[in-house]
């Protein structure tokens, strides 16, 4: 990856997605084809549209058959499936 100044952010993800981004240029490296960043900064408007919630009001449902994580209620409007590895 780039050499850079300033702080920087290493994210990764199971399936090999990885982002870079320097917190004082405000500069991305990523992987492609799928950009993990857009994945980061669409999940961070979610939440400010939601009103910032804290960690109290999410959950985590794990069934045989599937696993998401929920706001406020695992049957209500707000839930992300997760994919399950096998």
């Amino acid at each position: 990856m780039p050499g850079c100044t300033g702080v920087n952010v290493f994210l990764t993800s199971f399936d090999g997605l990885w982002c870079d981004v320097n917190e004082h240029t405000g500069q991305v490296w990523e992987a492609v084809p799928t950009l993990l960043w857009a994945t980061v900064e669409d999940a961070h408007r979610q939440w400010r549209e939601l009103g910032e919630p804290g960690w109290d009001r999410f959950g985590l449902t794990v069934t045989p058959d599937r696993q998401w994580v929920w706001l406020d209620a695992p049957d209500g409007d707000h839930s992300w499936p997760l994919r399950l590895l096998r």
